[in-house]
């Protein structure tokens, strides 16, 4: 399934549109791109639908930033596994495919150790990382989505006119 930035504008929208604020929003999808990117492979769609139920965001605005993190997920593997072993002051795991197929073949026990102690050196960077970066990515994105919403609303979009939001910050306390 391919996802044209239209669809992912169209989407966003649609989720101002049930009742979601900019910074919400803003936040939800910087939450969903830093799971994303989870040194993991193959856990964060479901990491990302457990924190979106436990903390009462939108699964489908944190299911689409973990989408867009997909390339950074690959991209960011090897420099959370290096910052790690840096933090653990521990020896750099070789991930050459023939350094590797030596090791598994002579001491198959030890290249699983290796490749476990490597993942947590991966996850402890991730969790060093990914609060800074939900932090600088909400305030980054919270800017494109007032603009996207006043595009829309410039645009004649007839059904956001009609929706509860507004192009007001909702940093600032409601009116009396």
């Amino acid at each position: 399934m391919k996802l044209a930035p239209a669809d992912i504008s169209e989407s966003l929208l649609q989720l101002l549109k049930r009742g979601s604020t900019p910074g919400k929003l803003a936040f939800t999808l910087a939450l969903g791109i830093a799971i994303g990117s989870f040194p993991i492979f193959g856990v964060t769609t479901i990491f990302c639908a457990l924190v979106a139920l436990a903390f009462g965001l939108s699964i489908p605005g944190i299911q689409v930033g973990n989408y867009l993190a997909t390339p950074l997920q690959l991209i960011l593997l090897i420099p959370f596994l290096r910052l790690g072993e840096w933090m653990f002051h521990a020896p750099h795991l070789a991930l050459s495919p023939r350094e590797l197929l030596a090791h598994a073949r002579y001491a198959p026990d030890q290249t699983v150790r290796a490749f476990l102690l490597g993942q947590w050196h991966a996850i402890a960077a991730w969790l060093a990382v990914a609060p800074l970066f939900v932090l600088v990515l909400t305030l980054l994105l919270r800017p494109l989505i007032l603009k996207l919403m006043s595009r829309a609303t410039a645009g004649g979009e007839r059904s956001l006119s009609h929706s509860p939001i507004s192009a007001k910050p909702d940093c600032y306390p409601a009116e009396s």
